[in-house]
């Protein structure tokens, strides 16, 4: 499961998600490292974690993110006017 979370991360980062590609697979070992350090034998229960984190991946995967208003491919901001001349 940890390598298809990170092979999907690595996917996700090139398709433009960049650091907000990490936050599925850091938060589910966050939680199954706290959920681990409380019980032990919590095992089963951190699958479900594992396939949330798996299911956001693919999703993220699958759609780009939309760009902000300066990742724009045509956006050119123009340049302002020149000064007129008083004669």
């Amino acid at each position: 499961m940890g390598i298809l979370e990170i092979i999907l991360t690595i996917i996700a980062w090139n398709r433009g998600w960049n650091w907000k590609a990490l936050i599925p697979m850091l938060s589910a070992f966050g939680i199954g490292f706290i959920a681990g350090a409380i019980n032990p034998q919590i095992g089963i229960e951190i699958i479900v974690v594992d396939v949330f984190a798996v299911i956001a991946l693919v999703v993220m995967v699958s759609t780009r993110p939309t760009p902000t208003i300066t990742e724009l491919p045509n956006y050119q901001q123009t340049p302002p006017p020149p000064p007129e001349e008083n004669v």
